[in-house]
């Protein structure tokens, strides 16, 4: 490895580095969660749906500009920061919406604790509790966590 950094062309590897963590607090988009089969053993269908609603592109789009401009326009970071990895050239550097997606897909990842995954309300076939959070149709049985949240909080969960 030491023999590689030596190489001229990945000498920009060696410099300083900075890393943007793109966090969309109040996401669009929306996942879902399903049963597969009547049997409580076997596996959910989950489809988390990221980056789904273009609001949540075009969110992550614009952070990743900002971020930009403020390392273009700072003379520290003009002196020390190396070549941009990613989105970098491999996904057009996130410039056009399809490079934006592919970066987004291949690197982004949750930290949240799903929540808002049992909607709350009276009508059984558009919601899994009703507002004392009684499931529907299930005797003595109550969902009291973070799951009947409808909105995601701004804040770990």
């Amino acid at each position: 490895v030491f023999l590689l950094l030596k190489l001229p062309p990945l000498n920009w590897l060696c410099r300083q580095t900075t890393t943007l963590g793109i966090c969309l607090m109040s996401p669009h988009s929306e996942g879902s969660v399903r049963l597969t089969s009547s049997d409580p053993s076997a596996p959910l269908l989950i489809n988390p749906a990221y980056l789904t609603d273009e609001r949540d592109v075009t969110c992550v789009r614009e952070a990743l500009h900002r971020w930009r401009n403020i390392t273009a326009n700072s003379t520290t970071a003009k002196q020390v920061l190396g070549a941009e990895l990613l989105p970098g050239p491999l996904f057009g550097y996130g410039k056009r919406e399809r490079g934006m997606r592919r970066w987004s897909k291949v690197c982004g990842f949750t930290y949240f604790h799903p929540v808002g995954t049992c909607r709350m309300g009276p009508d059984r076939s558009s919601s899994v509790v009703d507002c004392e959070l009684r499931v529907h149709g299930v005797s003595n049985l109550r969902v009291a966590d973070a799951s009947v949240a409808p909105p995601l909080p701004s804040a770990p969960t």
